[in-house]
């Protein structure tokens, strides 16, 4: 099994599974942060619904780097049939 943390655009929770693909279908929902206007605080941040993955491929490229971190990237469909990519680091690999 593999432990992934998501990026801050999802309160950098870890998911886990074979990939990240299954991963985020065995979690089937995420929160996204909570809103700020005017440093006040607007909103919890929604709990979305993840339908369907569309894309997720196995490795990182060489060339996809977010804060000196190589990641993945995955294409889900959420509720409402809004398409979002969701990014993460592997973080662990564990029980191989």
């Amino acid at each position: 099994m593999k432990i992934y943390r998501l990026f801050s655009e999802w309160r950098e929770v870890r998911v886990i599974g074979e990939s990240l693909g299954e991963a985020l279908a065995r979690t089937g929902k995420l929160r996204e942060p909570a809103r700020f206007e005017d440093g006040v605080k607007v909103s919890d941040g929604e709990l979305r619904t993840i339908f369907k993955i569309h894309a997720c491929p196995e490795n990182p490229s060489a060339n996809s780097t977010r804060g000196g971190e190589s990641y993945v990237r995955a294409l889900v469909e959420i509720e409402g049939g809004e398409i979002r990519q969701i990014d993460a680091r592997l973080e662990e690999v564990v029980g191989q």
